[in-house]
């Protein structure tokens, strides 16, 4: 249940679950086998997050599984050292996925307990630190599920809506406008 993220020459994980919930964030070179190391801390432990950034910066948005948080922290992937805060997303939650490109980040599949709020996508510019600001709404209502982005669009997959759902939708970042979901091969979940 870590969260990770890599630069052009590291990787980084962050928090996660072992017995109990942790705040570290560790690295490792890209081309070395060797162990992990400390890097720093986020500001709270999380249970699970989701990352994106830019290449100089991982952004986490932070889940706890006991208690719904909105927090986002910041993590410079440059020099060593604690996360700051980033700002908050628009609603606090217990489950979240993002993804993006070198400019924007999308988070989606919140679940805050009031039912459609799954649907509710929010953004990030990474231009400066601030508050996530509402991106649209998806078309179906999921949780669990995951993505990914590269410089156009993000893909949206998986999800649970009281079964593990195969759907595929994409979104682009230039209009918010999601696609109708798209059938895969299975049902697929992040976890």
């Amino acid at each position: 249940h870590c969260t990770g993220h890599m630069s052009a020459t590291k990787g980084f994980v962050s928090g996660g679950r072992y017995s109990s919930y942790y705040n570290s964030v560790h690295s490792r070179t890209i081309t070395d086998t060797g162990s992990w190391t400390d890097y720093g801390d986020l500001s709270d432990t999380i249970y699970e997050g989701c990352a994106m950034g830019t290449r100089t910066t991982m952004i986490v948005c932070k889940v706890s599984q006991s208690a719904r948080t909105n927090n986002i922290d910041q993590v410079d992937m440059t020099s060593a050292g604690n996360a700051t805060n980033w700002g908050d997303m628009l609603a606090e939650t217990n489950q979240a996925s993002a993804g993006g490109c070198d400019t924007v980040g999308i988070i989606h599949m919140r679940d805050n307990g009031g039912g459609n709020d799954a649907i509710k996508l929010d953004k990030l510019s990474f231009a400066s630190a601030g508050n996530a600001t509402s991106f649209g709404d998806r078309i179906t209502s999921q949780t669990e599920g995951g993505v990914c982005g590269d410089d156009v669009r993000v893909i949206m997959y998986g999800g649970n809506t009281g079964g593990y759902q195969d759907q595929i939708s994409t979104l682009t970042y230039a209009s918010g406008d999601t696609d109708d979901p798209h059938n895969g091969d299975g049902g697929i979940s992040h976890n």
